[in-house]
């Protein structure tokens, strides 16, 4: 059948008599009388009702019984086309309607409405709330990932609610995500959804959070390549990267930030210290003994003087764990004692050690570093950047940690 009978004495015959291909096509058709639609929708064949089901000029009557159709292909033609509306906004009926749907058995159904609501900014709140947090994630992925209408607060409740990693994936995708949103998905330590999250660079990210994953980046080679790729790393967080990710990753982080001149030379240092670090024993093994490291004192200021002592130079022995090196540049920097810049490393005392490396004229990154890996202080205890990169603590407050070692 090509067009719509001639006569409704034709279509009505063809409703009660024609085989189900004819009746099914003829079902969606939007010219029909209503009374003939409505006989569609109690059709004795699924594929009928679930073309009548779709059809936007079904009586209310006819919806209200076919959404609860025993075929589920019925019950998901009548959700999408609920969902979708008819070019204006849910009216109350439809939203019951959706409501009731919304809990059917099949995910298929709940699909088919969170497929159609996933953009929509006049669905009920409470709608969208609940086939976010849906068990099955062909349900919950479309609404996690696109609807305008979940909140940051559901958000961050629905991560903690220990969704599988597809509603995590999903959410990662996400436009616009703000600090405490990617916080709570870099919490969960899922591999896949902090992949997909270091990859949206519409995702904000700390700083310090983003330290983190560099920390992680050995262990995870697809983060090493997102954190290569993402667009914004700080100059801290750029030099520490090149500490860490695998060789071949080196040349793809250069050429990203080769019209950054300074940056380019100083990621250049860092390569070039990794090729001398690996023909070296590290001098991590000798320990902190004073006697020790003062024999390396004439090579560090040499560095010094050569004006190689810098950020890039401190990151790139933090990451060997050459804490000799980073006592005696510290030492050399700040003109104090490697007695006294031992005792301040040694203090576990996070404000302290961020003093030392201001006093040192180090970035903020580089005494998070330091914190981390040479004071080996607990996570919870490390002072990080401020998300402008600076130091989190004013300049006097700074002074006056240092007193209290150097007055000593």
């Amino acid at each position: 059948m090509t067009s719509l009978p001639g006569d409704y004495e034709q279509a009505k015959l063809l409703a009660h008599h024609g085989p189900v291909s004819e009746r099914t096509l003829l079902a969606g058709r939007t010219d029909l009388p209503p009374e003939l639609l409505y006989f569609l929708a109690k059709d004795s064949a699924a594929p009928v009702r679930a073309a009548a089901a779709a059809n936007p000029m079904q009586p209310q009557k006819a919806e209200r019984f076919l959404s609860e159709d025993p075929a589920p292909e019925v019950r998901q033609a009548l959700a999408g086309k609920l969902a979708r509306g008819r070019g204006e906004a849910l009216s109350g009926t439809s939203r019951d309607m959706l409501a009731r749907l919304a809990k059917d058995q099949m995910p298929r159904v709940r699909h088919a409405i969170a497929e159609a609501l996933k953009a929509r900014v006049d669905a009920p709140h409470e709608l969208i709330a609940a086939l976010a947090r849906d068990v099955d994630v062909l349900v919950s992925q479309p609404v996690l990932e696109f609807s305008p209408l979940l909140t940051d607060f559901d958000l961050i409740d629905i991560i903690r609610s220990g969704v599988a990693e597809g509603a995590l994936t999903a959410i990662a995708r996400r436009q616009y995500l703000v600090g405490e949103v990617t916080d709570a998905l870099v919490e969960t330590g899922n591999v896949a959804a902090i992949g997909q999250l270091l990859r949206n660079n519409q995702a904000q990210i700390r700083e310090g959070t983003i330290d983190r994953l560099i920390d992680g980046a050995p262990a995870e080679p697809t983060w090493q390549e997102a954190l290569v790729d993402r667009q914004g790393l700080s100059r801290h967080a750029t030099l520490r990267l090149a500490t860490v990710i695998a060789d071949h990753l080196l040349d793809r982080l250069a050429q990203r930030h080769a019209v950054n001149p300074e940056l380019a030379r100083d990621l250049r240092d860092v390569v070039q210290r990794r090729l001398e670090e690996g023909m070296m024993t590290p001098f991590a093994q000798s320990g902190d003994d004073t006697e020790g490291l003062e024999a390396r004192m004439a090579h560090v200021q040499t560095l010094h003087a050569a004006g190689r002592l810098d950020d890039a130079s401190l990151l790139a022995a933090i990451a060997s764990q050459d804490r000799g090196f980073v006592m005696c540049a510290v030492a050399v920097l700040t003109e104090l004692s490697l007695g006294k810049v031992i005792e301040v490393l040694r203090s576990h005392n996070a404000k302290a050690v961020c003093a030392l490396v201001w006093k040192a004229g180090l970035g903020a990154g580089v005494a998070a570093e330091i914190q981390q890996r040479i004071s080996k202080l607990p996570a919870r205890d490390i002072l990080y950047p401020t998300t402008a990169g600076g130091y989190p603590m004013s300049a006097s407050a700074m002074d006056w940690q240092l007193e209290l070692f150097t007055s000593a």
